[in-house]
């Protein structure tokens, strides 16, 4: 729907599961604009229990953790699961941030907001949004990139050893690399 909601229905599944949402438009908290991104790709993390409904927000962080997750995964030694645990662990101790498969983030342009988890989640979602905006990048390009910086385990500028090249409006790009 217009808040970006929606259901479907999964029967017979129980374990983990990656959410993955394509295209669609949000309001960019650093400029207020309304970006149409058909080229926004982000997922989240949901353990399917089998009750009848759950809820599984999408955001910069849930992607990034999704991505570790996926990379986890492959290995035969590693299940699905503990993968998954891995990849949130891995994000929620690098921003901060506790709960990012439960807690919905906080608005923070939508006027005063109460201190706690979901003002802590919400302000790590604008400062991804700011830092492209002052970097004069794509923020889908920025968060993709960041997702596979976190993919080989570490946040160090680098994709498996290679560098990280995030898209601007230009054409030109930005490396975010250690060195």
């Amino acid at each position: 729907d217009s808040q970006g909601y929606f259901s479907f229905d999964i029967s017979g599944y129980v374990g983990p599961a990656v959410v993955l949402a394509q295209g669609g438009e949000y309001v960019d908290e650093a400029t207020g604009n309304t970006i149409v991104a058909d080229d926004l790709e982000m997922a989240s993390l949901v353990v399917l229990t089998g009750a009848e409904e759950q809820t599984a927000h999408v955001t910069a962080a849930t992607t990034i953790a999704a991505r570790r997750a996926t990379v986890l995964a492959t290995d035969p030694t590693i299940d699905a699961l503990a993968a998954l645990e891995n990849g949130v662990a891995m994000v929620e101790e690098y921003y901060g941030i506790a709960g990012i498969l439960t807690t919905l983030p906080a608005d923070l342009t939508a006027g005063a907001v109460v201190a706690g988890p979901a003002a802590e989640y919400g302000a790590l979602n604008a400062g991804f949004s700011q830092l492209a905006d002052d970097r004069g990048i794509y923020l889908s390009s920025l968060i993709a990139e960041l997702a596979k910086d976190a993919s080989d385990g570490m946040f160090d500028g680098h994709f498996f050893g290679g560098p990280l090249y995030v898209e601007g409006p230009s054409g030109d790009g930005d490396l975010f690399t250690d060195t």
